[in-house]
């Protein structure tokens, strides 16, 4: 049997289209989504080195954190702060300029009343991009609110290709 090239590049394209799509919903811009969906009473935000350990999500597929989590996490949000954070990311912007990098280094981890994680989002700044559990976030959220967020939060934003790499090493990580 012989298989089209043509035929299972756009069938790879489409495939990686859809999967790019599966933690967005498509909203009219300055419409908000709800996200998250399940009740929850804490939201605490950290920094990671997402290369400390193979897979770069925050939370494993085994459901453990990443192990590459830097000081001074986790920090706690306020109520206000909880506010901003929903605004930001379920208010659709306008289409903005992304990069195909994909390399996060924030996230945001939503916890109910018994301490059980219900949602969390992570973010790259460098390519404007994120991955939200579960899906439903904006396609487009407010980053630039965001990065103020995790800025006042006091945790590490910083630029280059060993940033965070060099701090993790300088708090005592060790790579896996």
């Amino acid at each position: 049997m012989r298989h089209n090239p043509l035929a299972l590049l756009a069938s790879l394209a489409l495939a990686t289209l859809l999967a790019s799509c599966a933690s967005t919903t498509t909203a009219p811009v300055g419409a908000p989504v709800t996200w998250p969906k399940q009740s929850f009473s804490t939201v605490k935000a950290y920094a990671y080195h997402c290369d400390a350990e193979p897979g770069r999500d925050f939370i494993q597929p085994s459901g453990r954190y990443h192990v590459g989590i830097l000081k001074p996490g986790p920090v706690e949000l306020s109520p206000d702060q909880v506010k901003v954070l929903l605004a930001a990311a379920t208010v659709p912007q306008p289409k903005s300029w992304r990069t195909p990098c994909y390399v996060p280094h924030h996230a945001f981890v939503f916890f109910d009343a018994n301490g059980k994680r219900v949602a969390n989002l992570d973010i790259c700044f460098t390519c404007n991009k994120y991955r939200a559990f579960p899906g439903g976030v904006v396609e487009y959220p407010d980053m630039h609110r965001l990065y103020a967020l995790v800025q006042e939060l006091g945790l590490p934003t910083g630029t280059g290709k060993y940033f965070y790499r060099d701090l993790y090493h300088q708090q005592g990580g060790q790579l896996r």
